[in-house]
Order: structure tokens, then sequence, then C-alpha cells
């Protein structure tokens, strides 16, 4: 019999495997460059995931968060958040759901731990890499990455920590490599 632990990363190995296997290395069938209209056809159409809002909020809200995956990623349930460059996709990240500021490390830091293996094994060693994210680097709402992985000519995925109204979150984001650049220009100046 297969222990639970072992079940689990073979299961979120599977998982992490399938969203990741297509055209532009963006979760499930999504494609960078894909519309609103494109995304939320497609997300629909997913099994890795469920609407947690009904379609008239789409309007209001847009996308982000209205999309939860099905799978944890240890023991953490994530919602789907976008990004989007002159109305096409540029960004996916996967959010995890808050923690309060006294569970920053017994809840994330595992789940950190955890996400670095499993992507080391579908996109092997990341490029870059730090330790995890200190809770008071965080001094405003946003995200701090720790790790790079350049997946191929067309993404890039980063995992890291962060905040918002002081509750806490572990990220994962696959981007264009274009951002990279944008980002790299940015911290330089």
């Amino acid at each position: 019999m297969i222990s639970p632990r072992k079940l689990f990363s073979i299961t979120l190995a599977l998982v992490l495997t399938s969203a990741t296997q297509t055209y532009a290395g963006v979760y499930d069938t999504l494609e960078f460059g894909d519309s609103k209209a494109d995304v939320k056809s497609k997300l629909h159409a997913s099994k890795l995931v469920t609407i947690e809002e009904s379609d008239s909020i789409f309007g209001v809200l847009g996308l982000s968060g209205i999309f939860k995956c099905n799978h944890k990623l240890a023991d953490l349930s994530y919602s789907l958040h976008f990004a989007w460059k002159k109305n096409e996709l540029s960004e996916v990240i996967l959010k995890s759901d808050p923690v309060k500021q006294a569970q920053y490390y017994a809840e994330l830091e595992p789940a950190w731990e955890k996400g670095i293996k499993l992507l080391d094994q579908a996109y092997g060693p990341a490029q870059s890499t730090n330790d995890f994210p200190s809770q008071f680097k965080h001094s405003s709402d946003g995200m701090i990455f720790s790790h790079l992985w350049s997946v191929d000519d067309s993404t890039s995925v980063m995992i890291g920590t962060g905040v918002i109204q002081n509750r806490y979150f572990l990220a994962i984001r696959y981007l264009e490599p274009s951002a990279i650049k944008k980002l790299k220009k940015t911290k330089t100046k």
C-alpha cells in the first residue's frame, strides 16, 4: 500500500506536469497571448480548476481569484490570478489561500520547500535561488520570489511568498521571458 505522503507527492507531480506540459508552458491549456475570453472559456472546460464565483462577477472583478485549483500543494489550496499585456495573457500566478502572520513559517515554508522540489523535478535545477523570504522583508502588499526556472524560450517560473492586508500566501508565477527582462531592468535602476 502506498503511504498518504507518497500518494500526495505522486498526485502533485502529475498535476504540475499536466499543468505545465502545454504549448506555452502555462497552466493547463492556457497560452501566453490568450484573450480574456479565451482564458475564461479554457478554464470553464478545465478539469484542473473549479469556478468559485458566478459568471456575473467576471465583469466586476475580472478573472483573478475566481478559479480555484482542484488539487492542493503541500496541504495548501490555490487560486489562479492573471496579468495582461495589451489584453493578452502575460502571466499566471497560483496563489495559496492566505494564512495569518503567526502561521507564516509553520505553513508556508514547508509548502515552499516541497514546491521547489517539484519544480526542480519538472524543470531541472533553478537558475536562481535564494533562502525562504523572511516575513519581515514584506514591508507592504506584494510578493518576494526566491527561485527562478527558465522552462523554455517562452516561459519562466518563479516561487516565493506574498502578503496582502497582513495575510501571507505562497505564489508560483508563470511568465513570459520578456517580463523577466523587464524585472531585471527595474532592479538595476
